[in-house]
């Protein structure tokens, strides 16, 4: 589609090495993108991946990425990225595990 000018918000499951990311926001750029910006559930950052991403936001390619701590990288990985905001699921993972155990919907829990 036409993102000429606009803010822009991808979203996946996970982020692995960041290549295919990275090529995402390079043509989304091209095509005249203002700012863009990712959502992972899982923000895995496996082999050069912080590197790569490092370096699109240097690049002005990346704005931010949000990622869930369902992958732990700690306050220090946090402090350290300025690209990189980290919100917790902690709260959530303990409600499912308590409505397993005591035999409750999960399903209530997203409503």
């Amino acid at each position: 589609g036409n993102v000429e000018g606009k803010e822009v918000l991808l979203a996946d499951d996970m982020i692995a090495t960041g290549g295919t990311l990275v090529n995402a926001l390079k043509l989304l750029k091209d095509k005249g993108a203002k700012k863009t910006m990712m959502l992972a559930s899982l923000p895995f950052f496996t082999g050069s991946a912080r590197e790569r991403l490092d370096k699109a936001y240097q690049d002005g390619l990346l704005d931010m990425v949000l990622g869930t701590d369902a992958v732990f990288h700690g306050p220090e990985f946090v402090d350290q990225t300025p690209w990189y905001t980290e919100v917790s699921v902690a709260k959530l993972f303990a409600s499912v595990i308590f409505n397993i155990n005591m035999k409750r919907s999960v399903s209530e829990l997203l409503s």
